[in-house]
């Protein structure tokens, strides 16, 4: 079912920014018609040392007023650009659709490990305990809530994150060998190029970055001659303004959430 719209995850963040910028731009304000007041006051005492004292906090409130109004419209203006960029609501896959993805890369594991179909049980629950630990992690280094197991337009991912004019597209995958296969590079490359389309006819003004979540169940050796192999070359043809690769170990992991 499609999320209904809602205000974008960033609008708690800007309106305490709008709300500190008026705060700010009332308090300059008050100071402003204090200081002139004392400005006047101090005419009579003919202080010329107390007149130029004033002036000076005069010409800082005013400084002060000047700044406060230019954040406002700023952040005006930003917020307009972001509203539109996100009118558009996003969805949360069906179940359906998770349940297909999940057991193609649990069979896509099996047959690379060489486990019968009647061990899928566990090699399922592994799977499901490494994504769900890795996005526990991407969600702590951001700092950020994720939007788990979400589309943009009708692509789905494992997560996405909105951030600002950012939209960042989360993947995530499970290696028990030290290589990815061009398949896999292959599917994340046309869901990110269908996602693009979304995101320039949907959110205009916006950024894409995908962030390709690599958990590993390998030792010291096999993960350095992964992280050899995947570089950003490799992904190069995928259209995204941004890209990140993120590399966990699946036991690393558990010891951080589990043990």
């Amino acid at each position: 079912m499609a999320k209904k719209k809602s205000p974008s995850l960033t609008d708690f963040a800007r309106n305490r920014v709008n709300q500190s910028a008026v705060s700010i731009n009332l308090i300059a304000l008050i100071f402003l018609i204090a200081v002139l007041f004392i400005a006047f006051a101090t005419e009579g005492f003919g202080n010329s040392t107390a007149r130029v004292f004033s002036i000076f906090l005069t010409l800082a409130a005013i400084f002060g007023v000047i700044v406060a109004t230019g954040l406002i419209l700023k952040k005006t203006r930003n917020n307009a650009i972001e509203k539109g960029n996100m009118t558009v609501p996003w969805s949360i896959s069906d179940p359906e659709s998770q349940k297909h993805k999940l057991n193609w890369e649990v069979r896509e594991i099996a047959a690379l490990m060489d486990i019968p179909e009647d061990q899928y049980s566990d090699l399922l629950l592994a799977y499901i305990v490494a994504e769900d630990l890795s996005l526990r992690q991407i969600q702590q280094e951001a700092r950020q809530p994720l939007i788990r197991h979400a589309k943009i337009g009708e692509t789905e991912f494992d997560a996405i994150l909105l951030t600002e004019n950012l939209i960042t597209c989360v993947d995530v995958t499970f290696l028990v060998k030290p290589d990815l296969s061009d398949e896999k590079i292959d599917l994340i490359s046309a869901k990110m190029q269908d996602a693009k389309k979304v995101a320039d006819r949907q959110f205009p003004n916006s950024n894409l970055k995908l962030l390709y979540v690599v958990v590993t169940q390998l030792d010291a050796l096999g993960e350095a001659e992964l992280r050899s192999k995947l570089t950003k070359d490799k992904f190069a043809k995928i259209p995204v303004n941004y890209f990140e690769i993120a590399f966990y170990g699946f036991e690393e992991l558990q010891q951080i959430y589990t043990v």
